[in-house]
């Protein structure tokens, strides 16, 4: 420019050396900085190349948020339309095995396509509850136990006795990895129920789903005021080994315990997944 007879620049260097520009100082006249001026213009050169590096750091973090923010909304709703399917086409497998099962006369047979639907029911409400959620990765477990023991006994009669149920159960979320083997244990244990504990002889009846929290570990207790049975002289069924096979899928430790006319309780004691607080 006219009227500059010297100049003095410096660069502006960040902490990792990277140079974000310069500093200069024009002067009208010939000009020889003195050690001060010099100083102060290396540390005003410093602290501005410490601010343009932070503030490069800071842009470039608010990118990367904002590409992971985009990727995690993208496989959010991928989950959930994933689960969305799975549910779709359990319906659809269930509704074969209804069709299936209106053709079959065997009392048996027909028995054995309700458990199984009753089965994929379980797993169909699972994937609804998660793709309910903004999280797809954990269920409400009070909701799904309860939504479970409405779905086989809610206005239920068997053989002439009127159901009546109860859930009882603490507030807790946990992962679809828990959620699947805890409501298929949830469900044999209740049509176990349904199947053996109230005879026509015995009249009314009632069912207690409960879920306690003690210190690190879950208890879930399935009760009935039915005939009960000796446990002792009892022969593993089908149900038995199920409930046995998802106990040890969580990890947990299964527990019957049942005499005549008093009734039945199964629980399962396994291992609070929720975060420790």
């Amino acid at each position: 420019d006219a009227g500059v007879r010297s100049v003095q620049a410096t660069p502006l260097i960040g902490s990792t050396g990277d140079v974000f520009g310069m500093i200069s100082t024009h002067y009208a006249e010939p000009h020889i900085l003195g050690e001060q001026e010099l100083r102060r213009m290396d540390l005003l050169a410093r602290l501005a190349g410490d601010y343009l590096e932070r503030r490069q750091a800071e842009q470039t973090l608010r990118t990367h948020m904002a590409e992971i923010g985009g990727l995690n909304a993208r496989l959010q709703h991928a989950m959930r339309e994933t689960h969305h399917r799975v549910k779709n086409n359990l319906q659809i497998v269930m509704s074969l095995l209804s069709l299936q099962s209106s053709q079959i006369r065997e009392p048996a047979a027909k028995a054995a396509l309700s458990q199984a639907q009753a089965r994929i029911d379980a797993l169909a409400l699972v994937h609804r509850l998660l793709h309910e959620v903004e999280d797809q990765t954990t269920v409400d477990l009070k909701r799904l136990l309860g939504e479970l023991a409405r779905k086989i006994f809610e206005g239920a009669s068997l053989d002439g006795a009127a159901i009546h149920t109860n859930v009882d159960c603490v507030n807790i979320q946990v992962p679809s990895e828990i959620a699947v083997p805890i409501a298929l244990f949830t469900v044999e244990a209740l049509m176990n129920i349904s199947k053996f504990a109230f005879p026509e002889s015995h009249g009314d009846g009632s069912v207690r789903v409960a879920l306690q929290r003690h210190d690190r570990q879950l208890a879930l207790a399935i009760e009935d005021d039915g005939i009960g049975y000796l446990t002792a002289a009892a022969t593993p069924g089908i149900g038995s080994r199920l409930l046995d096979v998802f106990a040890r899928q969580v990890r947990g430790k299964l527990c019957v315990t049942s005499k005549p006319d008093q009734g039945t309780i199964v629980e399962l004691v396994f291992a609070d997944p929720s975060p420790m607080q």
